[in-house]
Parts: structure tokens; C-alpha cells; sequence
């Protein structure tokens, strides 16, 4: 059965009847699910050092969904709030001056590969269960490069492409445009 979805749609059927029922036909069509036939899921995995979310398509010309209860944020406050007091000091071997110790790691960018961490555990559990087909990462640099520490490797023989840019702040419709280029839809 046909829906028509707006009086424009109606008066042009009405106009040029053949030509608008197969284009409807055509439509309908091209949404069909067709039983047993198994789509390409394709999950985006869109992250920076504090935010991520996941995005599903199933091929070209279809929308990004975001899956559901993918967003994940970490409550990342600024470096120095991490620390609970003032940096050691030692003194000079020779004299009466004294000097503060850097700490051997920051704190904030622990937090982000715990973080980078969870999200690599969170896709592994995904994969088992046959969640996605293919994976695309999109990330700095920085967070790239800790996924790529953290991911295992049956997750990672599922990704297709890597893009090394902080899209996390975009809406997914302009996502999409930005990860067309690398892949076909």
C-alpha cells in the first residue's frame, strides 16, 4: 500500500499517476526488508578524550542511528583538581635549594586511557554478540592512538577506517558527510 505523506504528494499523483506510483512502487521497494536477508551493520565510533557515542548504519543512503545507550561521557575535571596537594620536594645534593618533582604521569590523561579503555572493553562485548559487521573510529590523535593500544584484535579485524579528527561537538548528519569520503555508504 502506498502513503502519501503530504498534499503536494497527492496532487502530484493525481497529475502524473504512472510515473508517481513507481517511483512510490520504487520507494517502497528500496525500504523493504527482505526475510533472511542479512544487512552490513556499520557502527561509527565517535570519540575524544571525555566523550563518545556510537552511530549504526545499514548502507548507502540510509540515516545514522545513534545505538542505543552508547553515549558515554567521563567526568574529567582539569588536571590540577586531580592532585590533592602541592608536588614533592627534594633538596640539592649540594647547597640549600630545593626543587619540585613533576609527577611521573599526568592524571588527566590517565583518566582518558581508562576511558579509552572502557569504550575498546564495551565494543569487545559488542563484537561477541554480533552487534556490528564493521567499525569506523573517529578520533584525535591522542585517543586514536589509545584505542588503538586497547582494542582487541577480533574488534579490530572489524575495522574499515580510522579518521583522526575530533567530531564529537558535530550532529550526525554533518558526521555523516565527513566519513562518506573514506568509504562507500
Amino acid at each position: 500500500m502506498i502513503q502519501i505523506n503530504s498534499l503536494l504528494e497527492l496532487i502530484s499523483i493525481k497529475a502524473f499517476p504512472r510515473t508517481q506510483c513507481k517511483l512510490a512502487l520504487r520507494r517502497e521497494k528500496a525500504n523493504k526488508v527482505i526475510p533472511g536477508m542479512k544487512y552490513t551493520r556499520t557502527w561509527i565510533l565517535v570519540a575524544d578524550g571525555g566523550r563518545a557515542r556510537i552511530l549504526e548504519t545499514t548502507g548507502k543512503g540510509q540515516r545514522m542511528q545513534l545505538v542505543a545507550g552508547s553515549q558515554s561521557r567521563l567526568d574529567n575535571p582539569p588536571s590540577h583538581l586531580l592532585s590533592a596537594d602541592a608536588p614533592g620536594r627534594v633538596y640539592e645534593s649540594v647547597g640549600h635549594s630545593r626543587h619540585a618533582v613533576e609527577p611521573r604521569s599526568d592524571p588527566h590523561t590517565a583518566l582518558e586511557a581508562l576511558f579509552a579503555s572502557q569504550l575498546a572493553t564495551m565494543l569487545a562485548d559488542h563484537s561477541a554478540k554480533d552487534a556490528f559487521d564493521r567499525l569506523v573510529v573517529v578520533a584525535p590523535p591522542a585517543m586514536l592512538g589509545n584505542l588503538r593500544k586497547m582494542i582487541k584484535p577480533e574488534v579490530r579485524n572489524k575495522i574499515i577506517a580510522e579518521i583522526d579528527k575530533d567530531l564529537t561537538r558535530l550532529p550526525n548528519n554533518e558526521i555523516a558527510s565527513h566519513i562518506e569520503n573514506v568509504f562507500n555508504f
